[in-house]
């Protein structure tokens, strides 16, 4: 009998060793499978050129455009999103002369260097790159410009060159333009602005608000690339379409990494896209504790009644969660919760009663115009050195004028009576194909 049952569990053991090899190989045989699906396929060498002297990989400029992309790979029987290019009127953009035609792009070389020469090595491939090639100045994109916040300190913007930006203008109005986004993003879409983003907020028990933390950064190519997919173009033509829209990361541990520049003009319509699924759920969670939400580029704004504020605690717990979910980091120093009994403030406007601008920002003016008149001139109150000063306070003066009309009469003339100083036009913005090196870019599109 134990005979027996000793030769039974032997049995067992070796039957069931038998299955796990056999589910092992074949687990092992489908990830294989899997690998060779998302293998970069070999590229042929573009002859000599001078990409190698100017220290670039020359490899990468027939990859750069090719129907992979890592991470972005349609495996047989993936689902596809649905097309809705006819249902939105946006242009097909099948063949890589359909996409010439519509950037107005004459040959695939000048294309090339558009989505950024950069990108030739370090455009978000399967492994981070330690080493990127130095870039000449003459084939970089953009230009770098710093302006003061007015809170202190200063914000880096990229400001495309002009056929980049004529390129990332028609993407603007021929695609991104004609998406609509959530309903609660009041910035930076047709028909809404500033003063619908706060007029939601007025006469509330309670208001809160709270930025995201380097909002346009945290934009990488890969959400961008899900944008274009994700209304029905190819991995192809996103992957165009997303390179031209991003641009390299400025921070020096992952220079690899592409996302966002804030300042170019599609920076702000992909922004409200990407976040259409979190202005929904945020929307619903506004909705679900009796308030209401709208976002203003990062500025997210709530409001409520007293069972609003009595929630706040759980509120902000699953806000933050929401946020986190969306790969957003909210920014802990900027969230505030304001009561009726003091100053309530949404995105630098005051929203107790109605929308009005603060009383400091027209103390403020007043006396930096005031001081100029003392001194002779507006020179001496430019203090971060602004290219057109006076340009700067006539517009800070057409803002305040939207709510106080009359104060803002009295403001410009008073600095009608500031005398006017005399300066010189700085020149124009090298374009970045002007002294592009000809015959350093294939003509022509890489074989398929």
């Amino acid at each position: 009998m134990v005979w027996n049952c000793c030769i039974g569990l032997i049995v067992l053991g070796i039957g069931s060793f038998l299955v796990y090899a056999y589910r092992l190989g074949a687990e092992m045989e489908r990830n294989q499978a899997i690998r060779r699906q998302r293998r970069i396929p070999p590229v042929e060498n573009p002859g000599p050129g001078k990409l190698v002297t100017l220290g670039i990989l020359r490899t990468r400029a027939t990859s750069l455009i090719s129907p992979f992309e890592w991470g972005w790979s349609r495996l047989p029987g993936s689902r596809l999103p649905p097309d809705r290019r006819a249902e939105l009127g946006l242009p097909m953009l099948d063949t890589i002369e359909e996409i010439l035609e519509f950037l107005q792009v004459g040959t695939y070389s000048e294309l090339v260097l558009l989505a950024d020469a950069n990108a030739l090595s370090a455009h978000g491939g399967p492994e981070p790159r330690a080493i990127v090639p130095v870039v000449p100045a003459k084939l970089e994109n953009y230009l770098p410009k710093r302006i003061p916040k007015r809170g202190g300190g200063e914000r880096l913007l990229l400001v495309p060159k002009p056929k980049l930006k004529a390129a990332q203008h028609r993407i603007l109005r021929g695609i991104l333009g004609r998406i609509p986004p959530h309903p609660a993003a009041r910035g930076f879409a047709k028909g809404r602005d500033l003063v619908d983003h706060v007029s939601m907020h007025t006469r509330q028990r309670v208001v809160l608000t709270w930025d995201i933390e380097l909002f346009f950064p945290s934009i990488h190519y890969a959400r961008v690339h899900r944008v274009f997919a994700g209304i029905g173009y190819s991995p192809k033509a996103a992957h165009i379409l997303a390179l031209l829209c991003t641009t390299r990361s400025a921070e020096k541990r992952r220079p690899w990494k592409r996302s966002l520049p804030q300042g170019a003009p599609t920076s702000p319509a992909l922004s409200n896209l990407v976040c259409r699924r979190m202005d929904g759920r945020l929307d619903g969670l506004a909705k679900k504790f009796g308030a209401r939400y709208t976002r203003y580029a990062d500025d997210l704004a709530f409001s409520g009644d007293e069972k609003f504020r009595k929630e706040l605690g759980r509120f902000i717990r699953r806000l933050r969660d929401i946020i986190s979910e969306s790969q957003f980091v909210p920014n802990q120093r900027k969230l505030w919760v304001m009561r009726s009994g003091g100053r309530q403030i949404v995105t630098d406007l005051v929203v107790n009663n109605s929308p009005a601008v603060p009383r400091e920002e027209v103390d403020r003016l007043r006396a930096i115009i005031h001081n100029a008149m003392k001194a002779g001139g507006l020179a001496s109150q430019n203090r971060s050195n602004h290219p057109a000063f006076r340009d700067h306070l006539l517009g800070r003066i057409a803002w305040v004028a939207r709510f106080k009309p009359t104060k803002a009469e009295k403001l410009r003339r008073m600095l009608e009576a500031v005398p006017a100083e005399g300066g010189g036009s700085s020149p124009a913005p090298s374009d970045s194909l002007t002294d592009a090196p000809p015959g350093e870019l294939p003509d022509g599109p890489p074989a398929e």
